[in-house]
């Protein structure tokens, strides 16, 4: 199947195409004490990410309410983690069906949400999800909540973008990745149960040994509502600025596939361009300086709203593509940003 028939199906899923429905998933908690903690690997505003080992398994822990943590650096992480982590006693039980049952906010990034979403999805290109643990915090009864995943051996979509070149990861290579990243946001999409993610980037796409992308992070996703069911009230706009639809920067969004979809553009515009050589680092041109510096620079996460508002107000929602980009790339690029959500 190719690239342009499977963002055809992400956008207008078939009905006769509907995944059957999986047979329900009950989450396994995990006492800490089977959890071996090796290293510190990342850190984010509202979790710190673990490798760890889980019997045989190389696993990432994604530890919850990071505020209530010790802080950890990573310069001391290995003895530290594990001596936290050993300390640590679970719960006794697991409530399956509070975790099963998606909340109705958005943007919560909550570990309920994400448990919920990981729980029910099983692709191959969607990271695999072992379980739950529960920290016990203080003695007030509080725990702090972890999911436990598939372990992504070379980082994100970004690291690996960062660190290689078009010698190193060629077209061939670069076409692969993004009909992966298509295939399991067709996965998503095409569910009984269809599932938004709202927060798809580089940043959010791990690759594992074999180059094997997987989806990740479903903090913000959504799980589809029929229209006469939804609340009343607005939806809180979520999500990396420069990654929204225009709709959703608009707060008219009937179409969170659709919403997906130019995100999967603008990621793919980032996978075409950052370290390709299609861009000539001596080149001036405004454009490009400016999408470059809005979608590369790491330091700025939430990407600065107001800069990314000014630059699609002056270019617009449609991403302009280096002519060196291969063609089947930048056509993709701009029918999947294209600023019609219908297309």
């Amino acid at each position: 199947m190719g690239t342009l028939e499977l963002i055809d199906r992400m956008l207008h899923p078939r009905k006769s195409e509907n995944r059957k429905k999986s047979s329900s998933t009950t989450e396994v908690e995990i006492p800490i004490s089977m959890i071996q903690v090796e290293k510190l690997i990342g850190c984010g505003a509202h979790a710190e990410v673990f490798r760890a080992k889980y019997g045989c398994s190389t696993v990432a822990v994604k530890l919850f309410c990071m505020e209530e943590m010790e802080s950890i650096s990573p310069a001391n992480s290995d003895s530290r983690a594990n001596r936290s982590f050993r300390s640590f006693r679970t719960k006794t039980s697991v409530d399956s069906k509070r975790l099963a049952s998606c909340p109705d906010q958005l943007g919560s990034g909550s570990f309920e949400n994400e448990a919920a979403m990981f729980s029910t999805c099983r692709h191959p290109n969607i990271v695999q999800f072992y379980g739950v643990v529960f920290v016990p915090h203080g003695a007030s009864g509080s725990s702090r909540a972890g999911l436990v995943m598939e372990y992504a051996a070379r980082g994100t979509l970004m690291d690996l973008l960062c660190e290689t070149d078009i010698h190193t990861l060629n077209w061939t290579m670069r076409t692969d990745l993004a009909v992966q990243i298509a295939r399991g946001m067709e996965y998503l999409h095409c569910r009984r149960q269809k599932v938004f993610h709202r927060d798809l980037k580089p940043e959010n796409v791990l690759i594992c040994e074999n180059q094997q992308a997987k989806i990740s992070d479903f903090g913000l996703s959504q799980a589809y509502q029929r229209p006469e069911s939804r609340k009343c009230t607005p939806m809180k706009v979520s999500g990396t600025a420069v990654y929204l639809a225009p709709e959703v920067f608009e707060d008219q969004v009937e179409n969170y596939e659709a919403a997906d979809v130019y995100s999967y553009g603008i990621l793919l515009w980032v996978l075409a361009h950052l370290n390709s050589g299609v861009i000539d680092v001596l080149d001036h041109d405004s454009y490009f300086q400016t999408a470059c510096s809005l979608l590369f620079d790491r330091l700025t996460v939430q990407h600065r709203v107001g800069q990314v508002v000014c630059f699609k107000e002056l270019w617009g929602f449609q991403m302009l593509v280096a002519e060196k980009v291969p063609e089947h790339l930048s056509s993709l690029i701009r029918a999947c940003t294209h600023e019609g959500p219908r297309l």
